[in-house]
């Protein structure tokens, strides 16, 4: 699960955000620090 959630995130950062632009004024990014807690926390507490 937490592969996935990481692959949906990647997919996100390399399909759809690069058409939206930039919209999160946070650094990093809200999707990448998502990314970063679910990889350190699991799916479960990371989100």
């Amino acid at each position: 699960m937490t592969r996935g959630l990481i692959a949906l995130l990647n997919f996100w950062h390399s399909w759809v955000s690069p058409w939206l632009g930039p919209a999160c004024r946070f650094e990093p990014s809200c999707s990448r620090y998502a990314g970063q807690a679910i990889a350190a926390h699991g799916p479960a507490r990371g989100a």
